[in-house]
């Protein structure tokens, strides 16, 4: 396997984040190449990462500084509205678009989130990735998610892009 596609929605979260700072394009098959070394896992589920992986990571490829794990909804909230980005982690996908595609952990990336509900960029395990349908909050919990919050001083910079540009790029 040389690709992200079946086990590494949380690698590809980060690859879209560091593109949408501006940084190059970063294939899978060399995303693969430059780590899989460090993660020896990675021969049977490529790109698979808890969050101790997922932290170093995020610290290598400057998206983040910290992290901070939470469930809690309005931690969240105030956390993106201070502009950190989120990404959600739930045992089960939030949305199984295929018919009989077997529940699996997976990762994205919170593109709007406010008091009442949240949307979400999400990697398909097939490649393709999009926007989920917004979700009321009360799905945080019926989703058994929990939220890592990617702490880093940012200096914004005229023209780069947001992680809300996400909804722009993939409808």
């Amino acid at each position: 396997m040389n690709d992200l596609n079946e086990y590494g929605s949380a690698s590809r979260c980060l690859l879209r984040l560091r593109e949408n700072q501006g940084e190059p394009v970063m294939s899978d098959p060399d995303f693969l190449k430059r780590y899989r070394a460090r993660f020896p896992h990675w021969e049977s589920r490529p790109g698979q990462l808890n969050v101790a992986d997922l932290t170093v990571l995020a610290s290598e490829l400057k998206l983040a500084d910290a992290i901070t794990q939470t469930a809690d909804y309005d931690t969240l909230v105030a956390a993106f509205t201070a502009g950190e980005d989120i990404l959600v982690m739930t045992p089960t996908a939030p949305l199984q678009r295929a018919p009989g595609a077997l529940p699996h952990a997976t990762t994205s990336i919170v593109v709007t989130m406010d008091a009442q509900g949240l949307s979400l960029w999400w990697p398909e395990p097939g490649g393709r990735e999009g926007i989920l349908p917004r979700a009321d909050r009360t799905w945080w919990q019926t989703w058994g998610a929990e939220g890592i919050i990617l702490h880093t001083p940012r200096t914004p910079t005229a023209g780069t892009p947001s992680v809300a540009s996400l909804a722009k790029e993939t409808s």
